[in-house]
């Protein structure tokens, strides 16, 4: 396993969160302005995307 940190949001992240947030979650909404001030980290099984988060510095948004 592994994984890798990306400045702007990567399609494996967004195909993840389709599929957990607004497929299997019923969310409508899921990608904000956040995203754009985010970093996304992606965690890969086997060279496939397994995994997804993203993590700011609180200093970002003042």
């Amino acid at each position: 396993m592994n994984y890798k940190i990306y400045d702007q949001l990567p399609q494996e992240a967004k195909e993840i969160r389709i599929k957990v947030f607004m497929e299997e979650q019923g969310f409508k909404d899921e990608f904000d302005d956040l995203d754009d001030l985010c970093q996304h980290l992606v965690v890969f099984g086997n060279n496939q995307p397994i995994g997804t988060c993203r993590f700011y510095y609180d200093e970002y948004l003042k």
